[in-house]
């Protein structure tokens, strides 16, 4: 795994459990922020590892 894509978990995870500890807590605003920053963060590791496969690395797609 390259390093960019696991800093990218790690830091998608950490707005996962921001998000769960936001719940818990009852930081409703707060809550769906980070659900959101979560998302986003999702959707744009999901876009870059496109780019990847169809433009910069396609011979080993």
């Amino acid at each position: 795994m390259e390093y960019g894509q696991l800093i990218f978990q790690l830091k998608v995870s950490a707005y996962q459990s921001l998000h769960l500890m936001a719940l818990t807590l009852q930081q409703d605003e707060d809550a769906i922020l980070l659900e959101q920053c979560s998302k986003d963060n999702q959707n744009s590791n999901s876009y870059l590892l496109q780019i990847s496969g169809n433009i910069i690395y396609p011979e080993s797609m």
